[in-house]
């Protein structure tokens, strides 16, 4: 079955092949997709630290790295990047390019030829069935949201933010010591924990156990934080509308009707 048509998505093309990848490039632009091309997996890896991408669709012959496969290095990627849907592209020439390269990662393997209609439907269906991180812990929100109102809990979720902002871009811009990003992510863990931001506390820990690797250990992190500030805004305005008795619990006695 076709996939629903949904919204244009922001992608990662990747292809070593300047020609093959233009058609592509072109199919995915015309369908109203915003497309980030590069030719090769190092260039990749350095965009995926830099944006957020919803899909990932690439040459199933993209060299990688240190022995591995650019597909398997994706998967290898920490928090959302490591779970992108991912879509193969493979010439007819090689019929074992399919099997090999869902093996390696790849959600789903289109082989040319193809029309533009095809590659959008199957973008849509694996984007469909790559389900992302969970952001928040709905129980520990709930519990939340019996102890404070929505300015408090605002304020709340505030605080892990702030602290993100004071200690990532010295380490993200200057590099630091591992064990000042050890310290960070422990505590920047600890304060996404009180919160319930369950997927940026998990990239917290991982930069706090990867400290060794520098400023690197950081990008995940920073990634996280950019869908949990949504996530929680979004969790509180949901909250506000469901019920309305909560929304109003800010107000000073009397001011309700």
């Amino acid at each position: 079955m076709a996939a629903e048509p949904g919204p244009p998505l922001s992608i990662l093309l990747i292809d070593p092949r300047a020609g093959a990848s233009a058609v592509v490039r072109t199919m995915l632009e015309a369908s109203g997709h915003r497309v980030t091309f590069v030719h090769d997996w190092a260039t990749a890896e350095l965009r995926l630290t830099l944006q957020p991408y919803e899909a990932v669709v690439m040459s199933v012959v993209t060299p990688g790295t240190r022995r591995k496969s650019a597909a398997a290095l994706l998967r290898a990627c920490s928090g959302r990047n490591g779970a992108l849907p991912l879509l193969g592209l493979a010439t007819g020439a090689d019929h074992l390019a399919r099997e090999k390269a869902l093996a390696e990662g790849f959600d789903a393997v289109l082989v040319q030829p193809y029309a533009a209609e095809v590659l959008e439907a199957a973008l849509r269906q694996v984007v469909l069935d790559r389900e992302p991180p969970l952001l928040l812990d709905a129980e520990r929100r709930t519990a939340l949201r019996g102890r404070h109102g929505p300015s408090a809990l605002a304020a709340l979720d505030e605080v892990p933010m702030a602290l993100a902002a004071r200690l990532l871009p010295p380490i993200i811009e200057q590099g630091a010591a591992a064990e000042e990003i050890l310290a960070a992510g422990e505590a920047l863990a600890e304060a996404l924990e009180a919160v319930g931001a369950v997927h940026a506390t998990a990239m917290a820990r991982e930069m706090a156990s990867g400290a060794a690797q520098g400023r690197r250990a950081a990008y995940p992190m920073a990634a996280a934080l950019t869908a949990t500030r949504g996530a929680l805004r979004h969790d509180r305005l949901t909250a506000a509308r469901r019920d309305p008795i909560w929304a109003a619990s800010d107000s000073p006695s009397g001011d309700t009707p």
